[in-house]
């Protein structure tokens, strides 16, 4: 039956005949039959593709598998990128791949990088080879080809070990990759001035990079990173980067943490007299009160409040904007001093007022905060807190939170202050006003703790 079909022409037999003829002579044992029927399946499977039209896989067993790969290299050698993906999606089907070398040539000189993205992706990801050869030529294409390739769905499925031979590649590949959040811009910078320093670039560091890696501005914690990079003086455009960079981070305010953080890092920095006078000065101003906020960190919790004294003395000969920077950042120190008192000694009206403030959000209803609450009370029944009007007021309005705490809170802070009679007796009476003929007593003022205007 074999040899009856075949005696046909070629012509009379359609594709799915010569399949099922070619499943026969492989069940009879029959090589030479099978070589035959193969190449007839491989031209027909040829003039489809050559056509754009579906070939079926044909599963090659014989010497055909060479026809079919040399074939198909003719294919490749001038095709479209869509005519290549389907007679490479064949041979792979067919048991009939092209050797990598074949596979490189192509990617390195047929393969257009501008191909519509999606065909070119999908290449790229199926057969690496290729993507090694496109690499190549990237490496010889104007910038504004690499980039656009690299910036698009191919750079993202690239991985940053195909690029190991490809420097300035790996550099446009490092910036697109920080465009698509792919990379952290400190990151890439680390590894763009590696590249450089192999390659005996020069600059290493140039703001062309910085503004790429950064367009949106720099946060200060990757400018106080970068700082510690600038081992030389700057160039320029260098310096101008980082005199805008640092110029927008004291616009935003010269109080914050990350103005602190900043601060510290120029402290000591070789780029400080370079900057302008406004930033210079406010660096200075920082980073002298910034050791004493930092001893008061430690040594005020620990009852050492000599610190509080030096800081308020630092408040009263500062300009406004070392004072705000004050007015932020000790309040939060001074609640955690103990005793709150000695700390207070000759406190500063504005830094009092801002304690208060302070105070009076730590101690709202819902906190509860048992141990602030005491220190605050045994401050308020101090003399020499209690003989400032302007000290003593913040504090006790402050205090006045306490009331909307619940009962089994006053009663713990109640407790808390049992081992001091006079304070606890004080405490009754804040608490629970004396009353007569039923009523409340009241007083101008209101009732409040010790030192309040009664």
């Amino acid at each position: 039956m074999l040899g009856v079909a075949l005696a046909q022409p070629d012509w009379s037999l359609a594709d799915e005949r010569l399949h099922d003829l070619l499943t026969v002579a492989h069940g009879l044992a029959a090589p030479a039959r099978v070589e035959h029927l193969e190449r007839l399946l491989v031209g027909r499977a040829v003039a489809h593709i050559v056509r754009d039209e579906p070939a079926a896989p044909v599963r090659l067993t014989s010497p055909a598998v060479e026809t079919a790969r040399a074939q198909a290299a003719e294919i490749l050698d001038a095709a479209p990128p869509g005519r290549a993906l389907a007679v490479l999606e064949w041979t792979a089907a067919s048991g009939a791949v092209l050797p990598d070398a074949e596979l490189e040539r192509y990617g390195r000189t047929r393969l257009d990088p501008v191909t519509p993205e999606p065909l070119l992706a999908r290449l790229l990801s199926l057969y690496p080879a290729i993507l090694r050869g496109l690499l190549g030529r990237l490496a010889l294409e104007p910038p504004e080809v690499t980039s656009t390739v690299l910036s698009g769905r191919v750079g993202a499925q690239l991985r940053r070990e195909d690029l190991t031979d490809y420097p300035e590649l790996a550099e446009l590949w490092l910036i697109q990759s920080v465009a698509r959040g792919g990379t952290r811009p400190l990151t890439a910078f680390d590894e763009i001035v590696d590249i450089r320093l192999a390659a005996h670039r020069s600059p290493v560091v140039d703001a062309a990079l910085l503004r790429l890696l950064w367009p949106g501005g720099c946060p200060p914690e990757d400018l106080a990173e970068l700082l510690g990079t600038l081992t030389d003086p700057p160039g320029p455009d260098v310096l101008d980067w980082f005199v805008a960079e640092i110029g927008a981070v004291s616009s935003r305010g010269t109080t914050g943490e990350e103005w602190l953080m900043l601060a510290q890092a120029l402290a000591d920095h070789r780029i400080l007299p370079m900057l302008p006078e406004r930033e210079t000065r406010s660096v200075r101003n920082t980073v002298r009160v910034l050791p004493l906020l930092n001893r008061a960190r430690l040594d005020g919790p620990r009852g050492d409040s000599a610190v509080f004294a030096e800081l308020f003395a630092e408040y009263r000969n500062a300009d406004d904007e070392t004072r705000r920077l004050l007015v932020r950042h000790l309040p939060p120190l001074l609640a955690w001093a103990s005793p709150l008192a000695a700390a207070l000694r000759d406190c500063p009206e504005d830094l009092a007022a801002a304690l208060g403030r302070e105070l009076s959000a730590a101690l709202a209803p819902g906190h509860a905060d048992i141990k602030l609450a005491r220190r605050v009370f045994v401050a308020l029944a101090d003399p020499d807190v209690r003989a400032q009007a302007a000290l003593s007021e913040p504090l006790a309005e402050a205090f006045e939170q306490v009331r909307g705490w619940h009962r089994r809170e006053l009663g713990d802070l109640a407790r808390a202050l049992e081992q001091n009679d006079e304070l606890a007796r004080s405490f009754r009476e804040w608490r629970e006003p004396p009353r007569r003929g039923g009523l409340v007593r009241k007083r101008r003022g209101g009732t409040g703790p010790p030192g309040q205007e009664r």
